[in-house]
């Protein structure tokens, strides 16, 4: 009986498809003597996780109220009076005057005016009248706008005017754009004598109708992003230039050449780098010390025991590239292909910016600024390094 063609289903066909023993303890014996070797997404730094923030433990709930002088959120005694900044100011003391309250005063001859422990703050407010809120309230809605509770929450938990906590939330994304704007111009990319992992990509954030009218009446808000792989603190966003689309267009497309080429010969041209991004051909620009891999995250189209299915996309691909080190031959480095850190940037700035989104707009540039400082500062005390940023800024910006 002939054993052509096998049968659809049943034992014999499940003999016929079947390998005989020789074969298969051969290829036991292949897999033993060459295992396949792992390669690590993350080569440098700090290895990449997925965020839960529901596992954070970086602040506890005693000191609500001291936190903010123990952690650098209000000046000491010794910093220089917001009034005249020709004198220091004193101790905290308790006022005995008819207002009473705490207090700093200044040591100078011509001032000698009480300061209040938030007065000129950049986050807090020193108001008078309805919209005065003491320091006791302004200290827990401060912490739970740095720890990510959203403001319907922090309203019920403060219970005070949602007037106070917008501003409040307010203050500390306009600290954060201006940190951010300052540190920015010093971020360098594939420092050091190894060759670094970089991704690259492009997100939509906004759009809204033009005025002008016409056939592509909307006018896109996008960004660009470039990150280094195990370094959170080296995340750099620029502004893109998207031309206009349709109204029921899905996007304004990827990177186009003209904004790509600038920001690559600023942060990565000369510095060592393996590139990882999509197929965008804006990418594919040879620079020196820049070598470039994509994945093309789309549902191939493949046969399978004769049968045409599609394929599940692929987010990191093995990928090889010949690299030459000072004063030694080249070698091939086996590296992962793939822009799997820089998509969750994207997922949290998405999530940050919510639903009310504006177009080149003040408030969206600071909502832009505010969630790519805490990629900086991620897995680390969010409200120890609020403290830092202040000190960093204080000096320069508000007076003191």
């Amino acid at each position: 009986m002939s054993n052509f063609p096998l049968p659809k289903r049943g034992k014999r066909r499940a003999a016929g498809q079947s390998r005989s023993a020789k074969q298969v303890k051969k290829a036991m014996k292949k897999a033993a003597d060459s295992p396949p070797k792992r390669i690590p997404y993350v080569r440098h730094g700090i290895r990449t996780v997925k965020p839960r923030n529901e596992r954070a433990r970086w602040r506890g709930q005693q000191h609500v109220i001291d936190a903010p002088k123990k952690h650098g959120h209000l000046p000491e005694a010794g910093a220089s009076c917001p009034h005249c900044t020709k004198g220091t100011i004193g101790n905290l003391k308790k006022r005995s005057d008819k207002l009473g309250g705490w207090g700093h005063r200044c040591n100078h001859s011509g001032c000698h005016r009480h300061v209040l422990p938030h007065a000129i703050h950049p986050i807090f407010a020193a108001g008078t009248g309805q919209s005065r809120a003491p320091l006791r309230d302004q200290a827990p809605a401060s912490l739970s706008a740095v720890a990510g509770a959203s403001q319907v929450c922090t309203d019920r938990l403060v219970n005070k005017n949602h007037n106070m906590v917008g501003g409040i939330r307010g203050r500390l994304r306009a600290t954060r754009e201006k940190y951010v704007a300052a540190k920015g111009k010093s971020i360098k990319l594939g420092q050091g004598e190894a060759w670094k992992d970089t991704e690259a990509d492009e997100v939509d954030l906004a759009k809204k109708m033009s005025e002008d009218g016409g056939p592509s009446p909307v006018d896109r808000e996008q960004r660009g992003g470039i990150a280094e792989r195990g370094a959170p603190d080296t995340l750099v966003l620029f502004r893109l230039k998207p031309t206009k689309t349709k109204k029921r267009a899905s996007g304004p497309g990827g990177t186009r050449k003209r904004d790509w080429m600038p920001a690559a010969k600023k942060w990565l041209k000369g510095r060592r780098v393996i590139l990882h991004a999509d197929g965008a051909k804006s990418y594919r620009i040879k620079l020196d010390g820049v070598k470039y891999d994509y994945v093309a995250h789309c549902r191939k189209r493949v046969k399978v025991n004769g049968k045409c299915i599609r394929a599940r996309p692929k987010y990191t691909k093995p990928r090889y590239h010949t690299v030459a080190e000072d004063g030694a031959p080249k070698k091939k480095l086996r590296v992962m292909a793939g822009a799997q850190v820089i998509d969750r940037c994207w997922l949290g700035l998405r999530k940050h910016l919510g639903s009310a989104k504006v177009v080149n707009a003040t408030s969206l540039r600071r909502k832009i600024r505010s969630p790519q400082w805490g990629h900086w500062k991620r897995g680390a005390d969010y409200w120890q390094h609020t403290g830092d940023t202040l000190s960093d800024l204080w000096p320069k910006d508000f007076g003191q």
